[in-house]
């Protein structure tokens, strides 16, 4: 997923990682050149619905203004939630 605003320099990246892991996804999260932050989040399908909703809204000193989500199918093994 990519999330678009007022998203870098304001502990997104360690505040997705933390809901993670909370809710037992396993995946990344980076900041991008342009701005906006990269996710690939994997689990079940409850826990990656809460996490769109905290992605949604941020911590408290983010402005999220917009997130675009792409299913992806893999059986590539991902473990742990990091942030690269």
């Amino acid at each position: 997923m990519i999330v678009e605003g007022k998203v870098q320099g304001v502990g997104f990246r360690h505040a997705a990682r933390y809901e993670g892991i909370r809710l037992h996804l396993t995946g990344w999260v980076r900041n991008r050149d342009d701005g906006k932050v990269e996710m690939m989040v994997y689990g079940g399908a409850q826990d990656l619905e809460a996490f769109r909703r905290f992605v949604e809204v941020g911590p408290p000193h983010a402005r999220v203004t917009g997130v675009t989500w792409v299913k992806v199918a893999t059986d590539e093994p991902v473990v742990g939630f990091s942030v690269v």
